[in-house]
């Protein structure tokens, strides 16, 4: 009879590990590895299905949205590089590294990008400090929340000095892109614990 296929199994399934990973990892490499590959799977898979359906909307729609379709690839083709990088060098501390420090950027710049203290997809920012915790470790996510408190602060207060933010994403309904970022968040955040209590 055939053992019940569990979450973990199926995690295990449609995340797999770095050939070199297998072979020559110890059991928290292959942890930290495992938290790693359902991050930079699930983040690219969520961005390229918005960049599609933003590419799609703008070609068959032809709504004024050339600035996030810009983005959204922008985006995709960063995470397509460092998944190649990854499965290719299998090199946890730069992935998780890099990954961190380009999630951050790539959230603070969405946000930048779409309005400041105003923008819909603020609530993507809250996703960073968890991601950092979990590819990183305590010292990462620490430092992380402590950057994304500061650049909350910054936003309330360049926006009780009305300083100017233009928002070039600005060709979408506000209520679509608060949907979207609010999805991307709860998949970023499950994403990061659903891998916690998995054993090799």
């Amino acid at each position: 009879m055939q053992e019940p296929l569990t979450l973990n199994g199926l995690i295990k399934r449609l995340y797999p590990l770095p050939a070199r990973l297998k072979v020559i990892g110890n059991d928290q490499e292959r942890h930290r590895a495992r938290a790693l590959t359902v991050l930079l799977l699930t983040s690219a898979a969520t961005v390229w299905f918005w960049t599609a359906v933003l590419s799609l909307s703008y070609f068959f729609l032809h709504l004024d949205i050339l600035w996030n379709v810009v983005f959204g690839l922008f985006v995709s083709t960063v995470l397509a590089l460092q998944i190649w990088a990854f499965f290719r060098f299998a090199n946890v501390r730069v992935t998780s590294m890099l990954y961190i420090f380009t999630y951050f950027l790539m959230a603070l710049s969405l946000v930048l990008m779409s309005g400041g203290f105003h923008s819909s997809s603020l609530v993507i920012l809250l996703s960073s400090p968890v991601v950092s915790f979990r590819a990183g470790g305590k010292d990462e996510g620490i430092m992380n929340s402590f950057f994304v408190g500061l650049t909350g602060l910054a936003l309330m207060v360049t926006d009780y000095l009305d300083v100017p933010i233009t928002n070039y994403l600005s060709g979408m309904n506000e209520g679509f892109l608060f949907g979207a970022a609010w999805v991307v968040t709860i998949t970023i955040i499950a994403s990061c614990l659903v891998t916690y209590d998995m054993d090799e």
